[in-house]
């Protein structure tokens, strides 16, 4: 696919903003999406294929060359990654600008690169900086955020820890739970979850702010359901277009019904979303509403599944406590003295 062509398929210009493109993207991925053509869905996924390669082309040809051609031309010179390898004047490094949680349970350590990350028994390379950073999707990708808290974490428990099985007269299958629950914990510390939502929904295509509700997002969700006939009578009386409602249960946001029946834990798309929508509704301050899209059931397996696709539309009225980044100091601090009080037993 060339350049020309992919714009072509997108309807879109190289005069149009980097938003512009963005909202046709969306444009045509909506009106291609197998969801919305039931009765083609393989003919509607190639195209939605294809639209996915034409976005992805036309955002990497962009970023090489910083950006649409009418930001080049009103926008000033950009630093070049050239130049600062040789140490030019306009290479100097710019300070790494994401806020900070100063009550965060510890520091992290951010690396730009995967090479930084690996680095780990020489000395850490010039461009990383630590510092108690929350996430800013625009100044670091989330595999990089996941992989720097998680080196966190094995700091606190001790870089050998998955080396040994069973430590602490632990089995390796309840060390494990603990390292996931340390970096859950932590990741949570870590994200501002409104200032996040916000900008992913520049980024993710399928993240929408909604025209009629100022800070207002819908998040795109999936539920597959198997298990009891009592889920599966729950499931019958379930149609599109209505209203489920969500809970937090340990690191999991499950789905029930208006009678209180538990269908199952929702999983997203993207890795994002989930630690975003998470806090948001473990601190209770945000409204969340959960509208079923689609309902998809296969007869064709036993026990039968069904696959929701839902709408999880936030609102928060409190944009400051919406902003703050959770606190789990005390949860972390317990978790590590469970590891500490094993050790000395």
């Amino acid at each position: 696919m060339t350049t020309a062509s992919a714009y072509r398929l997108l309807g879109a210009s190289p005069e149009d903003s980097d938003s512009t493109l963005k909202r046709k993207y969306r444009r045509c991925i909506r009106e291609n999406h197998p969801d919305a053509d039931p009765e083609h869905e393989e003919d509607a996924r190639r195209r939605a294929q294809r639209i996915n390669e034409a976005y992805a082309l036309l955002s990497k040809e962009r970023k090489k060359a910083g950006g649409s051609s009418a930001s080049r031309k009103t926008s000033g010179p950009r630093t070049n990654s050239a130049s600062a390898a040789q140490g030019r004047p306009d290479s100097a490094p710019r300070p790494f600008a994401a806020p900070r949680n100063p009550a965060a349970f510890c520091a992290r350590t951010v690396y730009p690169r995967w090479d930084d990350y690996m680095d780990f028994a020489g000395a850490p390379a010039r461009e990383t900086v630590t510092g108690r950073f929350c996430w800013d999707p625009s100044l670091e990708t989330f595999a990089m955020f996941a992989m720097s808290v998680h080196r966190q974490c094995l700091e606190l428990l001790g870089q050998d820890y998955l080396e040994r099985s069973p430590i602490y007269g632990q089995t390796a299958e309840q060390n494990d739970t603990i390292r996931l629950r340390l970096f859950h914990l932590l990741m949570q510390e870590f994200i501002r979850p409104w200032a996040c939502l916000r900008k992913l929904a520049d980024e993710l295509p399928d993240v929408d702010a909604d025209p009629a509700l100022p800070d207002c997002y819908h998040l795109p969700a999936e539920l597959a359901v198997r298990g009891s006939q009592l889920i599966h009578r729950a499931l019958d009386k379930v149609s599109e277009g209505d209203e489920l409602l969500p809970a937090v249960q340990g690191e999991r946001i499950h789905i029930r019904t208006a009678g209180g029946i538990d269908l199952g834990h929702i999983t997203f798309a993207d890795d994002p979303l989930y630690y975003v929508a998470l806090p948001l509704l473990a601190d209770g301050g945000a409204s969340c509403r959960v509208t079923v899209r689609r309902k998809i059931i296969r007869r064709d397996v036993l026990p039968y599944r069904a696959d929701l696709r839902l709408d999880l539309c936030f609102y928060h009225p409190d944009m400051r406590a919406a902003n703050r980044p959770a606190r789990r100091n005390l949860e972390i601090a317990s978790l590590l003295r469970q590891t500490t009080q094993a050790e000395t037993e």
